[in-house]
């Protein structure tokens, strides 16, 4: 939410090629991505301790999927008036408040979505995350594919179940989520 404001609100002299660096990551096959951010953590000293574990998967998996969610929050921010923004300057909000109780509440249905997509392209996800899981931080997914090699094609089609029910179950319930904030406007 932060970068597409940045991009579209804000005064900040590289806003354009911020704009094209959010695009990066579907630019770099998701093997590669995790196999950098593999290196990332191994060399940076602070982050060593995240090697293996689910952190790592959070970061690689939100490095991932960032630019559609900035693209499509961009284009939320960019229907709401400037002068929604202004009028919260003018009575005293400083930026956080204006971010959490004028954007944010205007844009809800947007973040529901990026949330659902995000969620379920992440969930779904081998490519970027198979180099940074761990003994104790599997995904679903990589679980699947563990069974497959291992030649348990029932577990691995229960596995495959769990995966499906749980999107659905997601999506059912951003849907009703939306559909009841939209009612209370």
């Amino acid at each position: 939410i932060l970068l597409a404001w940045a991009i579209v609100r804000s005064s900040l002299w590289g806003r354009t090629l911020l704009n094209l660096l959010v695009w990066l990551p579907w630019g770099i096959p998701g093997i590669l991505l995790g196999l950098s951010t593999l290196i990332l953590i191994l060399n940076l000293p602070g982050l060593v301790m995240i090697h293996g574990t689910i952190a790592s998967l959070v970061l690689v998996l939100l490095i991932k999927e960032m630019p559609l969610g900035v693209q499509m929050i961009k284009t939320s921010i960019t229907q709401i008036a400037r002068e929604l923004e202004e009028a919260g300057q003018m009575a005293g909000a400083r930026f956080g408040t204006i971010l959490f109780r004028i954007i944010m509440p205007l844009i809800a249905p947007m973040i529901g979505s990026v949330f659902l997509l995000t969620f379920v392209s992440a969930f779904r996800d081998i490519s970027a995350s198979i180099l940074l899981a761990g003994p104790n931080s599997r995904t679903l997914a990589i679980l699947m594919i563990e069974l497959g090699e291992e030649g348990r094609f029932e577990s691995m089609a229960v596995i495959g179940v769990i995966l499906s029910c749980v999107v659905l179950i997601m999506t059912i319930g951003m849907r009703l989520l939306q559909s009841r904030i939209s009612i209370q406007r």
